[in-house]
């Protein structure tokens, strides 16, 4: 997930840390895995100052919020709250006898053998 930061936060001495899932706002972009535990190690690190050349506080508001509904949408799926979970691999009738290690047809070879 890219972070971009823009304008004046709260205060004057602040700037506001925003999402910017489509990799489109202008500006120097910070890059972390939209987990709460990656913000939070960011956090501890200092690296959003060091990363977007800033020496003013930030505001981390709208990127909490934003990784907050992230997971809680990854958290929905996982659980089959939306009912959308299909298996990954069907197979037709013809497929029953060729069984691969994972039991998907990626297992074959990855380069064409076809001369």
């Amino acid at each position: 997930m890219r972070l971009v930061a823009q304008g004046s936060g709260s205060s004057p001495s602040t700037v506001t840390l925003v999402p910017d899932p489509a990799g489109r706002l202008p500006g120097r972009g910070a890059w972390i895995h939209p987990t709460t535990e990656c913000l939070e190690q960011a956090v501890r690190r200092r690296a959003f100052g060091r990363a977007l050349r800033l020496a003013t506080g930030i505001d981390l508001g709208q990127v909490r919020a934003y990784v907050d509904a992230v997971e809680n949408e990854h958290d929905e799926r996982e659980s089959g709250g939306c009912g959308r979970h299909l298996p990954r691999h069907r197979r037709g009738a013809g497929d029953a006898g060729m069984e691969t290690e994972s039991g998907l047809d990626a297992d074959e070879s990855p380069m064409s053998t076809h001369q």
